[in-house]
């Protein structure tokens, strides 16, 4: 298999998917979400210790927060761990992200401008640069509401740019699915 800076490459394999069967679909870290999910329970106990065990107000603030937190976090693990089929999918019309609170969205190629990955927590998220355009429009078709507003939001302060997060965390490379989307689009669209 070939590399890129000493990584595996996959895109090879995912450029002959692609041109065998018009489309290439990459699944979520089961494991992984596992592991966020207990994190989320361990929030979830502690959060709910130190609310009733807080010896001040601002404790027991706190403990209500992370008891939230971790609460938050158990449902959406536990929700995306559920859900059946790819979360991202590729194919000619371009990036479809499947998610399980905000349903399905397609990010054309032409929309694509480039791509980046964020990093935080031990957590790598894809994302797709696109044109303030689409944005706009993606946000007035959003299912999400104030939240899609708010991740919107949240996603354009990271890369200083419109952009779309795709579901994580993935079964792969983050970098090398960021790279392989990057050329596809740059290849698709002409560029």
């Amino acid at each position: 298999m070939a590399k890129r800076n000493g990584q595996p490459n996959h895109a090879k394999d995912w450029n002959a998917e692609f041109e065998r069967t018009g489309s290439v679909s990459f699944q979520l870290a089961a494991r992984r979400l596992k592991r966020l999910s207990a994190i989320g329970v361990v929030f979830l106990v502690a959060g709910i210790a130190m609310a009733v065990a807080g010896r001040s107000t601002g404790d027991r603030l706190v403990g209500v927060l992370a008891a939230l937190m971790g609460a938050g976090s158990v449902v959406a693990f536990s929700k995306q761990l559920r859900q059946k089929g790819p979360a991202v999918s590729v194919d000619a019309r371009g990036v479809t992200a499947h998610y399980t609170w905000r349903g399905e969205h397609l990010v054309p190629w032409a929309e694509i401008r480039d791509t980046s990955v964020y990093r935080t927590h031990g957590t790598a998220m894809v994302l797709l640069i696109i044109s303030a355009e689409f944005e706009s429009q993606w946000l007035s078709n959003n299912k999400a509401g104030g939240a899609g507003r708010a991740l919107a939001t949240a996603n354009r302060s990271l890369v200083g740019a419109p952009s779309i997060s795709l579901p994580s965390p993935l079964k792969l490379d983050p970098d090398e699915l960021a790279l392989w989307i990057g050329e596809k689009a740059e290849e698709l669209n002409g560029g």
